[in-house]
């Protein structure tokens, strides 16, 4: 499975998302990858900094649907960190064409919310005519949350009137994923070992 995760804006945790996935991955014995197409590199050095035991790289260009096809090994599941597309609409669409799902973090407030629906649009007008299939699996990530705070129902409920799947599985705000780019990642019985569970990666998590 190929999973992009990306947005409009930056800081809605797409990096840190793609890191905790590449070791839920990992600690379930399956072959994953992570390709950072980001110009910021921020997964690729966070994988220098912390060790990886999984292979990150560099892959930020307009034809990721062709080239990275002939680099993912046999078998393996890829975690696809992207950058912000409105900066980098181009990179973002030609990763997207070749997602099996487009994961589109963000924390319930409303300047997230605003920015992550005109996401949709990008994905559907622009993108999914480009595809084989001729749409793109696209589902919202709520992650920041709170635990009993109204505000993730809320915005749960504005995405699905909009037209939007969105995950079963919430990210709640915790210190250790805040404050763990740079750092070592054990995944297992996290929200995104969970989240792994529900895209149908592998078996459950040891």
């Amino acid at each position: 499975m190929i999973v992009l995760l990306a947005n409009l804006k930056p800081g809605v945790a797409k990096t840190t998302s793609a890191g905790y996935l590449l070791h839920a991955i990992h600690e379930r014995g399956e072959r994953v990858i992570g390709v950072d197409a980001d110009p910021s590199r921020s997964l690729e050095r966070w994988a220098d900094a912390a060790g990886f035991a999984m292979p990150v790289m560099s892959l930020v260009t307009t034809s990721i649907h062709t080239t990275l096809p002939q680099l993912i090994p046999d078998g393996a599941h890829v975690i696809i960190d992207g950058a912000q597309a409105e900066d980098h609409a181009g990179v973002i669409a030609s990763a997207a064409r070749i997602a099996d799902v487009v994961l589109v973090p963000l924390a319930p407030s409303g300047v997230e919310l605003e920015r992550t629906l005109l996401m949709k649009k990008f994905l559907e007008d622009d993108v999914a005519p480009l595809t084989s299939s001729g749409r793109i699996d696209i589902r919202a990530l709520l992650n920041r949350t709170i635990p009993n705070a109204t505000s993730t129902g809320e915005v749960r409920g504005v995405l699905t009137d909009a037209g939007w799947t969105v995950a079963s599985t919430t990210i709640p705000r915790r210190e250790e994923f805040a404050a763990s780019w740079g750092n070592p990642v054990t995944a297992r019985g996290t929200a995104y070992d969970a989240l792994v569970t529900e895209l149908g990666i592998g078996g459950r998590g040891a």
